[in-house]
C-alpha cells in the first residue's frame, strides 16, 4: 500500500519477479514450519507454536471482543485522494462504527457507497460557453506579434499582421477549465479563415509549471464552413486539475511539417461554436464522482512497534474490480530515515478484487519519491479453483536481518534481501537500511486507486456484500541478542557487473526486431514479452509475417494494462537515439511508446509518446537524447492500455540506433552535497561499518560507529599516545577562494583529554575544548587562494589516550547560500527557463574560480521566465 504519488505507482506489478535478487544470507526456513493456523488454536498453542524455532509471542489480538481495541490500534482518518488516487475517506474512531467492526472473533473491514444528492449521471461539455465573448476569454500578442481582437455575435476576429517569434505571439485563452486523467477529449469549432493559417492549440496547467496536458496543430483553411477538431487524452499520471488553460496560438508555429511554417503569415482568422466534450464522461466513468465512499484503516504505531520478527494474519478478501486489501508494514519514525520511500515499506499481503486468485508481496525502498522509487516484488497464484475471498488464508512475513521471506499457508512463496535507501546514490546508507528499524503493523481495505483500477455501478451495487475480514493478527520475535549478532554480519549482495548489449550489423539494439521468431512468455531480456495487467487478461496475440498483432481483450485502467516490451537495451548518457517502428490497426488509435530503467525507479529515458495508428500501414520516428546515467537496463515499451480501444495493433521493422552524439563518462568525483556540506558521510551512517568514504590511519579495531537506539556516531579509542589514530577524505569538492566553517557534535568518555581531537582543513587546523557531554563545536576559516581537488581535503587527529565521540561533520560556505561559488556546477541551484529558446546557462571556470554564466537570448514576457533558484535557505 504505497504513500506515493499516482505517477510512480504506474509500474508496481509489471517488475518482474527475477528482478530482484533473491539470493539468501541464512539458510531458509523449512515452510512447513509455517502452518495456516487455526483460529481455534487455545491460547498455549498460539504461544508455543514457534518456539521450537526460538520464537516468542510478542503481541497478538484474537478480535475477541465486540469492538476495536484501542488501546492496540490507531483508527486511521484520511481524506479521499490522499494516496494513489484512491476512492474512499478512511474513517475516525468517532465513525467507525459502519466500517470498522468486530464479530465472533473476526474483525471486519467493510466499503461503503453514498450516492451524492447532486451526482449527475453524466458531464460532458467542459467550456464555460460555447460562444466567443470578452467575458470568459482573453486574448493578447507576445514577442513581435502584431494582431486586433474582436467579439462579435459569439465568433472571435483575428486579424493577424505578424506572427512574432514564438507560438504564443498571438494568442486567444480561456482558464480555469477542469480536466480529468484517463478522459478522453474532443475539441471543435468553426474555422476559416482569408489564408490558410497555422494554429496551435494548448491545454496547460499554469499552477502547475505550464504543465501540458493535450494538444495538437493543425491548418485554418479558407472554407468557408471549415472546422478544426481534435481528440486527446489526458496521461494517467497527470494530476486532476480545475487550473486548466486552453490557448489557441497563432504565432510562429514551427514543426518539422513545413506546411505549418508556410501557413504563419498575415490573415484574418473567424472562430465560432467552440465546443470541449470529455467523451470519457459516463455512467462507468461517473461512478468515481457520484458515490461518497468510506473504507477502514487501523495502525499500531507507538502502541506495538517491531524491529524484526514472523508477522502473520489470516484473512479473506472481498470481490470486485478496485478493490485493495492489504496486511502491511511503515516504518514507525519517518524521521529516522527520511520520507518514503527513503523510510521503506513492506507488503505482507495485497489482494487485488478483480484477481482474487493471486497475492503480491513487496518491499518498497529507495530515494525520493518524486523521481522514482524501487521495489522488489514477488507474487503467489492459488492452484484449482481456490480462491482469498471464498477461503481462510494465512498470510506470514519472516523479517531477519538482511532477510524478508513471505509465505501463504505456510509455503515459501518469495524472498529478498536486495535493497537500499538514502538521499541519493552518493549517500546510500549502511545495509540492511531501511529494514533494520522498528515498523508497525496496518490493515485496510482502499476502494480504487491507480494501481488496481476503480469499480464500475456493478461493483457499487454488489457492495454491501464485500469485505475485508481478518480473524487474527500474531507477532513473534527471537531474542534481541540472535538479531543483533545477524544485523552485525549483514553484508548488502554484491551486484553483478552491468553488461551491455552490443548492436547487430545495422547498428540496432533490439532483439528479434523483425519478428522472425516467437516472442517469450515471460522473459524480457533478451525477446519481446507480452505483460498483462490483470484487468486486460485474456488479451491475444500472434507472430506471423515477421509481425505482431495484438488483439486487447480489455481497454485496461492502465497504461502498461497492455504492453510488449523488451529489457537490457543499453541506454548511454549523452546518445540521441532514434526509434522506428511500423505499425497499424484495426481503426484508428493510439499507442504510447516509451523506454525507462525499471533498476532507477522506472525513470523515463524516452518520454512517453504517443503515435496515432491508422488501419494504413506507416512508418513512425522518434528522435530523443538519453540524459540520465548510463544504464545497461532500459525497457523500450509499447503501450496498448487505456487508450479507450480495444482495436488490434500490429506492429513490425523495430530498430533502436545511436543517431548522434558522445557518450558522457560518468564523473566519480566529489560533489557539494544537497546540504552544501563539502564532506561525504558525515553522519557516520554509510558504507561499510557505517565509515564509508573514511580512511583510517592507525589501530582500525578501535574505530566504529555506535548504533544503539538509532544514535550513531564515530566513536574512536586511543590507547596510549604513542599510536593516535587519524581519519581523512581527500580530493574533496574543490575548496575555491572564500570563507568557510568547519562544525561538529562531539564529547569525550571517562578520563579522556580535553583536547585530544585536532580538525584540520586544507592547511588550517582547529583544536576545539572537548568535554564528557555532547556540544556542538565550529571554526570559521579563510581560503585566500582557491585549491585544487588534490589539496582540499579534511583530517580529524585522535592523539591523547581516551574514548572520543562525534557526529555531524559539516565543512560548507560560510554563507546562507549553497555552493555559492559554484565550483560544483549547479548542485544546490536550480535554473529555470521558460523555453529554450529564452537563455542558456554554463558554468566556466575563470583564472581558477567558478562563475555562472547565464546567456539571455529574450527575456520572456514575465520576470520569472528566465531564473536561478535556490531552496531551503
Amino acid at each position: 500500500m504505497s504513500i506515493m504519488k499516482s505517477k510512480i505507482v504506474k509500474k508496481v506489478s509489471a517488475l518482474a519477479v527475477t528482478a530482484a535478487m533473491t539470493f539468501g544470507l541464512m539458510a531458509p526456513m523449512a515452510a512447513t514450519n509455517v502452518n495456516a493456523a487455526d483460529s481455534l488454536d487455545s491460547s498455549s498453542n498460539i504461544e508455543s507454536k514457534y518456539a521450537s524455532e526460538g520464537y516468542t509471542l510478542k503481541w497478538n489480538d484474537e478480535f475477541s471482543g465486540s469492538t476495536l481495541n484501542t488501546k492496540d490500534w490507531n483508527v486511521e482518518a484520511h481524506e479521499p485522494g490522499w494516496v494513489n488516487q484512491e476512492l474512499q475517506r478512511y474513517v475516525s474512531e468517532s465513525d467507525m462504527n459502519d466500517n470498522i467492526k468486530l464479530k465472533d472473533g473476526v474483525l471486519t473491514i467493510l466499503p461503503t457507497a453514498k450516492k451524492k444528492d447532486n451526482a449527475s449521471a453524466t458531464v460532458s461539455e467542459v467550456l464555460k460557453s460555447n460562444t466567443f465573448d470578452a467575458t470568459n476569454w482573453t486574448s493578447g500578442t507576445n514577442e513581435g506579434g502584431e494582431a486586433t481582437f474582436d467579439y462579435k455575435d459569439g465568433k472571435a476576429v483575428i486579424s493577424i499582421a505578424k506572427s512574432g517569434t514564438v507560438n504564443y505571439g498571438v494568442q486567444l485563452q480561456q482558464t480555469n477549465l477542469t480536466l480529468v486523467p484517463n478522459h478522453k477529449y474532443q475539441l471543435k469549432m468553426k474555422a476559416t479563415a482569408s489564408a490558410a493559417r497555422a494554429v496551435e492549440i494548448s491545454f496547460l496547467d499554469p499552477d502547475n509549471g505550464y504543465d501540458w496536458y493535450g494538444g495538437a496543430k493543425k491548418i485554418i483553411t479558407t472554407d468557408a464552413n471549415g472546422e478544426i477538431s481534435i481528440d486527446f487524452t489526458v496521461p494517467a499520471d497527470k494530476k486532476e486539475s480545475k487550473t486548466i488553460a486552453l490557448q489557441i496560438n497563432f504565432g510562429l508555429i514551427t514543426d518539422d511539417n513545413k506546411e505549418f511554417e508556410a501557413a504563419s503569415g498575415a490573415a484574418e482568422v473567424t472562430l465560432s461554436a467552440p465546443s470541449l466534450v470529455d467523451l470519457s464522461a459516463n455512467p462507468a466513468a461517473d461512478v468515481k464522482t457520484a458515490y461518497d465512499y468510506t473504507s477502514g484503516r487501523i495502525n499500531t504505531q507507538n502502541k506495538h512497534d517491531f524491529k524484526y520478527g514472523r508477522f502473520e494474519a489470516r484473512a479473506k478478501v472481498p470481490s470486485g474490480n478496485g478493490y485493495l486489501p492489504a496486511f502491511w508494514l511503515m516504518a514507525t519514525d519517518e524521521t529516522n530515515y527520511g520520507q518514503w520511500p527513503q523510510c521503506g515499506e513492506v507488503d505482507i499481503m495485497e489482494v487485488m478484487g478483480q484477481d482474487i486468485t493471486k497475492s503480491y508481496h513487496t518491499i518498497h525502498y529507495g530515494y525520493d519519491a518524486n523521481t522514482g522509487h524501487s521495489q522488489n516484488q514477488g507474487t503467489y497464484v492459488l492452484s484449482g479453483d481456490g480462491s482469498f475471498k471464498d477461503e481462510w488464508h494465512t498470510f506470514t512475513l519472516d523479517w531477519e536481518p538482511g532477510k524478508l521471506t513471505w509465505y501463504v499457508d505456510g509455503k515459501e512463496v518469495y524472498t529478498t534481501n536486495n535493497w537500499y535507501t538514502g538521499k541519493d546514490k552518493e549517500s546510500q546508507l549502511t545495509y540492511p537500511a531501511p529494514f533494520d528499524q522498528e515498523f508497525y503493523v496496518i490493515l485496510n481495505l482502499a476502494v480504487g486507486g491507480s494501481w488496481v483500477g476503480y469499480p464500475d455501478q456493478a461493483v457499487v451495487d454488489d457492495m454491501p456484500n464485500q469485505s475485508f475480514d481478518i480473524d487474527y493478527v500474531r507477532v513473534y520475535q527471537k531474542d534481541e541478542a540472535v538479531y543483533e549478532a545477524a544485523e552485525a554480519n549483514c553484508k548488502a549482495p554484491e551486484s553483478p557487473k552491468a553488461t551491455f548489449r552490443e548492436a547487430d550489423a545495422n547498428g540496432n539494439y533490439v532483439l528479434n526486431a523483425d519478428f522472425s521468431k516467437d516472442i517469450s512468455a515471460s522473459d524480457a531480456s533478451n525477446n519481446w514479452t507480452l505483460h498483462l495487467e490483470s484487468d486486460a487478461e485474456g488479451t491475444a496475440y500472434k507472430v506471423e509475417n515477421n509481425a505482431i498483432k495484438i488483439s486487447p481483450k480489455a481497454v485496461g485502467s492502465q497504461n502498461h494494462s497492455v504492453q510488449l516490451k523488451q529489457e537490457k537495451i543499453p541506454m548511454y548518457r549523452g546518445w540521441e537515439y532514434e526509434l522506428t517502428f511500423d505499425a497499424y490497426a484495426d481503426e484508428n488509435r493510439t499507442i504510447i511508446a516509451d523506454i525507462e530503467g525499471p533498476d532507477h525507479g522506472w525513470t523515463r529515458y524516452m518520454a512517453d509518446t504517443t503515435f496515432d495508428l491508422t488501419t494504413e500501414k506507416k512508418t513512425y520516428t522518434k528522435t530523443f537524447t538519453m540524459e540520465e546515467a548510463t544504464d545497461a537496463n532500459g525497457s523500450l515499451e509499447f503501450n496498448l492500455g487505456n487508450q479507450k480501444s480495444t482495436a488490434g495493433v500490429t506492429i513490425s521493422n523495430v530498430k533502436l540506433t545511436h543517431k548522434s552524439g558522445t557518450l558522457i563518462p560518468e564523473d566519480n568525483s566529489k560533489t557539494i552535497r544537497a546540504d552544501g556540506n563539502y564532506v561525504y558521510n558525515g553522519t557516520f551512517d554509510q558504507g561499510e561499518n557505517r565509515l564509508g568514504y573514511w580512511d583510517i590511519a592507525g589501530d582500525k579495531a578501535n574505530v566504529s560507529v555506535t548504533n544503539k537506539n538509532k544514535v550513531r556516531m564515530l566513536k574512536v579509542e586511543v590507547k596510549d599516545a604513542a599510536n593516535p589514530i587519524s581519519i581523512s577524505q581527500s580530493e574533496l569538492p574543490a575548496l575555491a577562494k572564500g570563507d568557510y566553517e568547519v562544525s561538529f557534535d562531539s564529547y569525550f568518555e571517562g578520563n579522556a583529554d580535553a583536547s585530544g581531537l585536532s580538525v584540520k582543513v586544507a592547511n588550517e587546523e582547529y583544536i576545539p575544548e572537548l568535554s564528557s557531554t555532547s556540544k556542538k563545536y565550529s571554526k570559521k576559516f579563510k581560503v585566500d587562494k582557491s585549491l585544487e581537488r588534490k589539496d582540499s581535503n579534511i583530517t580529524l587527529t585522535f592523539s591523547k589516550p581516551g574514548v572520543y565521540y562525534l557526529d555531524n561533520l559539516m565543512l560548507s560556505e560560510a554563507s546562507l547560500l549553497k555552493n555559492g561559488s559554484f565550483v560544483s556546477g549547479v548542485s544546490g541551484f536550480a535554473p529555470y527557463i521558460y523555453t529554450n529558446d529564452l537563455a542558456s546557462y554554463v558554468v566556466d571556470n575563470i583564472n581558477n574560480d567558478s562563475a555562472f554564466v547565464m546567456t539571455i537570448n529574450n527575456t520572456g514576457t514575465e520576470a520569472w521566465h528566465v531564473q536561478l533558484n535556490q531552496d531551503n535557505i
